[in-house]
């Protein structure tokens, strides 16, 4: 209980805050699934994290806390309907001394291929009226590339799930 007390707090701390910090990326990883345990809970799925320990980077937490809450709800929204076994992978490593690749990928249902081109556009969706706004892929998009200066990349087949890639610096300008 106190440690997910402590977590919240920290990640309320930087949802609230604009502020850049260093931070190790795993510790930070860690927080954000466990304050989404209970939307998780409503498809049962499965958070599979490989994020070492020790890769530590200056930048905005509160930036990443949002790109990965949108794109594990994203999953959750459009992946998992009438799917067994739900699980959502995150897994990050260094690109050399000074860039780090994060990748989000769910085994869902993929994404339509005539939908990839625009993806990170704002509105497109396939749940219109249904839970779907068609804006967290663009804004977790806006928030890499135009917070800390990264990339965001999607590959995705129909039925064979869908993963997000997110290249970033480790120290934000």
């Amino acid at each position: 209980a106190a440690e997910l007390v402590t977590s919240f707090k920290q990640v309320a701390a930087d949802q609230t805050s604009a502020q850049r910090r260093r931070f190790d990326l795993r510790e930070v990883c860690d927080e954000i699934v466990l304050t989404l345990r209970p939307v998780l809970k409503q498809c049962d799925a499965q958070v599979v994290m490989s994020v070492p320990e020790g890769l530590v980077l200056d930048s905005y937490p509160g930036a990443l806390w949002q790109v990965l809450t949108n794109l594990v709800t994203n999953a959750i929204t459009h992946a998992f309907e009438g799917h067994t076994s739900p699980r959502i992978t995150i897994t990050a490593a260094a690109l050399g001394p000074d860039r780090v690749a994060m990748n989000v990928a769910d085994n869902g249902q993929g994404i339509a291929p005539e939908l990839l081109p625009r993806i990170f556009d704002p509105f497109v969706t396939t749940r219109m009226g249904r839970g779907g706004t068609g804006l967290r892929p663009h804004i977790a998009h806006n928030l890499v590339v135009h917070v800390p200066g990264g990339r965001t990349s999607v590959a995705s087949q129909p039925g064979e799930g869908c993963g997000f890639t997110i290249e970033r610096p480790r120290n934000a300008p």
